[in-house]
């Protein structure tokens, strides 16, 4: 199922990026890489491995960062936790960081770096599904935010844009772009009870250009019939009147 690790002998400075609500965290970290991997590193991975097998994805998880905590440039038990935590992350919405896709995706960036043969596996598990809809995957499969035609692609590859309610971390909104420039709006009035607090949809389009993203209603909504946003960073898309809206959801609340 997965590649030998690779080995290393020498420090590496390795960048990556941990998750926090609404945008992630850079992090520059000194990988001090043993010349060759830990045995006692690699029997944790291959416990944790069986684990994973065996569909026990968070005692998985914690074998692996024990790996790593022996060798931390163990590129097989980085990875194989990258897919624990996106394994846990599907069908969860759960109050932690650990469950958002970034948090694989922080350990995936790292295998990269350490190894970046493994970047057509990354695409093609089916482990990592889960991560599949978020802008860094898009970005991974060659498409860049600095082109119309692939920023539009990267919308809609992206599946749902969960918008984040101001002062709480409570999803309220959702986007979804669709083929031929149509979108889907999903919203709930906060302030609605009983049946009314139910799902609520409205339909438009949308065109991208110069960056920008244009949507347009049939008729007005919340006021106005057309919005333009743009990127604020590459995950968190900001519409004013609509609101901010990022790739993968946070859900928390107190």
């Amino acid at each position: 199922m997965l590649l030998l690790p690779a080995t290393e002998s020498h420090a590496r400075k390795i960048e990556y990026h941990l998750p926090d609500v609404g945008y992630r965290i850079k992090v520059e970290e000194n990988f001090e890489c043993k010349a060759s991997p830990a045995p006692a590193a690699d029997q944790l991975n291959a416990k944790g491995f069986r684990l994973l097998k065996q569909k026990q994805y968070e005692l998985a998880s914690n074998k692996f960062k024990e790996a790593l905590k022996i060798d931390i440039c163990h590129v097989l038990a980085r990875y194989n936790l990258a897919c624990a935590l996106a394994l846990l992350t599907r069908g969860h919405s759960n109050c932690s960081l650990d469950l958002e896709p970034y948090h694989a995706i922080s350990e995936l960036e790292i295998v990269l770096q350490l190894d970046p043969s493994r970047r057509k596996r990354i695409l093609e598990d089916p482990d990592l599904r889960s991560i599949q809809n978020t802008v860094w995957y898009q970005k991974l499969l060659g498409r860049s935010m600095s082109r119309d035609g692939d920023l539009e692609k990267i919308l809609i590859g992206v599946d749902t844009w969960h918008g984040l309610s101001p002062g709480i971390l409570l999803v309220h909104d959702r986007i979804s772009f669709l083929e031929s420039g149509k979108l889907k709006f999903t919203w709930i009035d906060p302030d609605a009870s009983g049946a009314d607090s139910r799902d609520k949809e409205d339909l438009g389009t949308y065109s991208v250009k110069g960056g920008k993203v244009v949507i347009k209603f049939p008729k007005p909504f919340r006021g106005r019939d057309t919005y333009t946003g743009a990127f604020l960073k590459e995950e968190m898309l900001e519409i004013p009147g609509l609101g901010r809206f990022k790739d993968a959801v946070y859900s928390c609340s107190d």
